[in-house]
């Protein structure tokens, strides 16, 4: 059942979001994941997360009302191109993505991981590379999520792909898959919350891409003034090192 929540004054128990004396007039509509932990964690009362801090963070700093949409991701990324949403996070930049929109300057951390159980590989653990992943084993990433639109660009052999991270864990875990691509940070947070050791797992790094957000053009056309503005607030609410 799709999960979807319009929130006016964001919620975040630790913040105050918007100044009564907000300086514009319009309510910027933002789509998210429903869950993505640590970025994105739902909560019965909106939603908070590292993603979600940072953004409350600028948008405050700005005095910007915003809304937030916790859908399906490729619906975020669909309604944002159609200009039913103005804009989705958290978002790395791809060509697609471009077309339509435009991404702010990046400020979450992002390295992306191939997942492997240790006792499926057969091979020494020198040589269970990444070019050895592209050539030999079956992967899978998250349904819409840019991981999946790198390994589609890399010509990897692709098997079912989940709409959830816990999907794509218990297809690892079932053997459906030789190796997972995923954020790092999501990865491993999932592992310890289901109660499981990273230690069953091997690891073999990707890429790095950070996020920020991805704002629509048709939301950009409207308020042309709007995005120069939020990136000069980014490095004081930015999540990188």
């Amino acid at each position: 059942m799709q999960h979807i929540l319009r929130l006016f004054f964001f919620i975040c128990l630790f913040l105050t979001i918007f100044s009564v004396n907000a300086d514009s007039n319009y309510v910027v509509k933002l789509g998210t994941k429903v869950q993505w932990a640590p970025y994105h964690i739902d909560t019965p009362l909106g939603a908070d997360g590292v993603s979600v801090r940072a953004v409350a963070c600028i948008m405050s700093r700005i005095n910007q009302p915003f809304s937030i949409n916790k859908t399906a991701w490729k619906r975020a990324q669909e309604e944002t191109r159609t200009g039913t949403l103005d804009g989705f996070f958290s978002a790395s930049r791809n060509e697609k993505r471009d077309s339509y929109a435009t991404l702010s300057e990046v400020f979450l951390p992002q390295k992306r991981v191939f997942y492997s159980l240790r006792s499926n590989i057969l091979v020494p653990l020198k040589d269970y590379t990444v070019d050895y992943i592209q050539k030999n084993i079956l992967v899978s990433a998250r349904y819409g999520s840019n991981a999946l639109n790198s390994l589609k660009k890399g010509n990897y052999k692709i098997g079912a792909t989940p709409h959830t991270q816990e999907q794509l864990l218990n297809m690892l875990e079932f053997n459906r898959m030789g190796a997972v691509l995923e954020n790092s940070l999501v990865f491993t947070q999932l592992v310890k919350s289901s109660g499981k050791s990273m230690a069953k797992f091997y690891a073999v790094d990707q890429n790095t891409k950070n996020m920020g957000v991805y704002f629509g053009n048709i939301f950009l056309a409207k308020h042309p003034g709007f995005l120069d503005k939020f990136n000069q607030q980014v490095k004081s609410c930015t999540v990188l090192p």
